[in-house]
């Protein structure tokens, strides 16, 4: 939770991984890796392994995904897709490596 997120933040998708239904693993839409969309509210998902913080965006009113596979944009900002790869980067990189 350390972007601490809250409604009209704008979200930048990290993760090229699809979206599933946590008990199914049925194959869900959401946000695409790339996309920048707003925050419509913020959520605190509580299981008995672990509590998530999620986001709900306005074409998806009935969803919610998780926060960590978002990154706060500031409005106007260009996003240049070496952000993106940094991302990535730091997501599949075992070995500590800075990027």
């Amino acid at each position: 939770m350390s972007d601490d997120w809250k409604p009209g933040d704008f979200a930048l998708r990290i993760n090229p991984d699809g979206w599933f239904e946590r008990a199914t693993r049925t194959r869900l839409p959401g946000p695409s890796m790339g996309q920048v969309h707003q925050v419509e509210t913020v959520w605190i998902h509580c299981f008995p392994e672990n509590q998530y913080e999620t986001l709900v965006f306005g074409p998806w009113p009935n969803d919610s995904f998780d926060a960590k596979q978002f990154r706060k944009v500031t409005p106007k900002t260009e996003i240049k897709g070496s952000e993106v790869e940094r991302e990535n980067f730091k997501q599949g990189n075992p070995w500590g490596v800075k990027a």
